[in-house]
């Protein structure tokens, strides 16, 4: 097997094998489009450049896969696709593996997977991982809704990633309202500002502050990665610990809504984990949000 890193010029190369991996397993979810496929040639949250798997030098790339490391967790979140025809999963996910051995060796290694996809799933599982959590992908359609009213004492403000103070108020709301969520990685602001700016997914990203009588409460953070398919992304959405229970997040959801129906979008998309304990989940069915598809989430 011949490995290569991957260059922005790898692109198109890319969305075909992933998006020919998703459509064989969740084909209602639709296709990713280039700035997804940058972010992942790239890696987040840190630097790591993504790998092409091939026969030969000479042959097509069949797989391809991103380790993801955070140092601040010690932990990867590897994603790895391959094309559905090819029949070589276990030797690809080994590679990685290795890979990441050799990157940082005792670092704990997660990996997601559609929860239809039964060879993937398998070859998890005979290769020893555990599962450690799961996660939906949920939709609704849009209809022309408007934004919300806005709630009385409250306003709202786009941040601008380049404004440190801005990012201190993004920073800060995202540690209070996730600090104690599964999987969080709390990042100092300094390294939080450097991810975020480097990400080639913030430029086609909003991310809106709410205030509570001019106190930071909560944010929305929205994307366009599937806007080809007129479809928004809810990529994150937290309210402080102290303003929970105001109906902030359901405003805030509504306002993502009514932003992505005016522009003519079709549909809304956003991702929560089947465990969350915040009610996350309700908040979304009760806003129409149905269940699309579900990961399952493996670790090491």
């Amino acid at each position: 097997m011949f490995a290569r890193r991957a260059t922005n010029d790898d692109v198109d190369l890319i969305l075909e094998i992933f998006n020919a991996h998703q459509m064989h397993v969740a084909p209602n979810l639709g296709t990713n489009g280039v700035d997804w496929a940058l972010d992942f040639i790239q890696g987040y949250p840190e630097p790591y450049q993504a790998w092409l798997l091939s026969d030969t030098e000479d042959s097509i790339p069949f797989a391809i896969g991103n380790l993801n490391p955070s140092s601040n967790a010690k932990r990867f979140m590897a994603a790895i696709s391959i094309r559905p025809e090819v029949d070589r999963l276990d030797e690809v996910i080994t590679f990685f593996r290795k890979e990441a051995e050799e990157f940082a060796e005792g670092w704990a290694f997660w990996i997601s997977c559609n929860a239809n996809d039964e060879k993937y799933n398998q070859v998890l599982l005979n290769q020893g991982f555990k599962v450690n959590r799961y996660f939906n992908s949920l939709r609704r359609e849009l209809n022309g809704e408007s934004e919300p009213e806005i709630p009385e004492n409250v306003t709202t403000k786009l941040i601008d990633i380049y404004s440190d103070s801005d990012m201190k108020i993004w920073h800060d709301l995202r540690l209070d309202a996730f600090g104690k969520h599964f999987g969080f990685i709390p990042r100092p602001f300094e390294q939080f500002v450097e991810i975020m700016r480097r990400d080639p997914m913030m430029k086609i990203a909003e991310v809106h502050v709410l205030f509570e009588n001019g106190v930071p409460a909560g944010y929305i953070w929205i994307n366009d990665e599937a806007a080809h398919e007129l479809t928004g992304y809810v990529a994150n959405l937290g309210v402080a610990y102290a303003f929970q229970g105001r109906g902030y997040g359901q405003y805030l959801l509504a306002k993502a809504v009514g932003i992505y129906a005016q522009r003519g979008f079709k549909l809304l998309d956003l991702g929560v984990d089947t465990a969350n304990e915040s009610g996350a989940l309700r908040l979304y069915e009760k806003m129409g949000f149905k269940v699309v598809t579900t990961w399952t989430q493996y670790e090491d």
